[in-house]
C-alpha cells in the first residue's frame, strides 16, 4: 500500500515537472536590454591636410571609432619616392587627427554635425514620436490643431541630440590623449592617376587599450 502511494507520488510529480518544463518561455520584455543596442551615425569633417570620419553610438552616447586620411604628393622619378610620400601622408594624417581634437571638436560646428545627422535619420527612418516633412506639410495648410504637440516633439528631438552631441564631444576630448597614441595605420593607396598617395589611420578603444598594454611592457614609454 505504502509502496503504492509512493509509486503514485513520484508519477505526479513526474507530471508536474514536465508541465513546466513544456511551458512556454516568455520574451524578455526588459526594455533597458533595447536602449543599450548600438546605434552607429557617422559624421564628416574636413581638416587642412584630409578627412576625419567620426563614428559615434547615439544610445551610449560615445564615439566607436576615428579615421584620419592624409595625403602626399607621388614623384615616380625618384627612388625613394614611394616610402617617403607615404610617410609624409602618414603624418598628414596625424597631424589632421591632432587639429581635430585641439580645435574642431571644441566649435559648434561640431556639435551642430552631429545634431544634423541625428535629425536626419529620425526624420528619414520616420520614428513615431519624431515631427515628420509631411506634419510640416500640414500645418501649412492650415490644420494647426496639433502645433503644440509638434513643436514640443520637435523641441524634445533637438535637445536629446544636442545632449549627445554635447555627450559624445566630452567622450572624446577626456580620450584625447590616449586617441593620438592608439592610432594605427589601417589602409595605404597609390592614385597613378593623379600621382598621389593616401594613408588612413584608425583608432578605437581596442586600439587604444593595446597601445597601452604595449607602453605598459616597454615601461610607460
Amino acid at each position: 500500500m505504502h509502496k503504492n502511494q509512493s509509486l503514485l507520488l513520484i508519477v505526479v510529480c513526474l507530471i508536474i515537472l514536465s508541465g513546466c518544463s513544456l511551458s512556454p518561455k516568455k520574451e524578455s520584455t526588459n526594455q533597458l536590454d533595447a536602449k543599450l543596442t548600438l546605434k552607429k551615425q557617422e559624421v564628416n569633417f574636413l581638416e587642412t591636410y584630409g578627412k576625419i570620419k567620426l563614428e559615434f553610438d547615439e544610445n551610449v552616447k560615445g564615439w566607436i571609432t576615428l579615421e584620419s586620411t592624409g595625403t602626399a604628393p607621388l614623384n615616380f622619378n625618384q627612388a625613394n619616392s614611394r616610402e617617403e610620400a607615404f610617410m609624409l601622408a602618414s603624418m598628414r594624417a596625424q597631424r589632421n587627427l591632432i587639429e581635430f581634437l585641439s580645435s574642431s571638436i571644441k566649435s559648434e560646428k561640431f556639435t551642430n554635425s552631429l545634431s544634423k545627422v541625428m535629425l536626419d535619420d529620425l526624420l528619414t527612418n520616420g520614428i513615431s514620436d519624431t515631427p515628420k516633412p509631411e506634419d510640416y506639410l500640414s500645418d501649412l495648410e492650415g490644420n494647426n490643431d496639433n502645433d503644440s504637440m509638434l513643436i514640443s516633439k520637435n523641441s524634445e528631438s533637438r535637445k536629446r541630440v544636442n545632449n549627445i552631441s554635447q555627450t559624445v564631444k566630452e567622450s572624446i576630448a577626456q580620450s584625447a590623449e590616449g586617441i593620438i597614441k592608439g592610432a594605427m595605420v589601417v589602409d595605404r593607396r597609390i592614385d597613378p592617376d593623379v600621382n598621389m598617395v593616401a594613408v588612413t589611420i584608425k583608432v578605437s578603444q581596442k586600439s587604444i587599450d593595446a597601445a597601452n598594454e604595449i607602453s605598459n611592457q616597454m615601461g610607460g614609454i
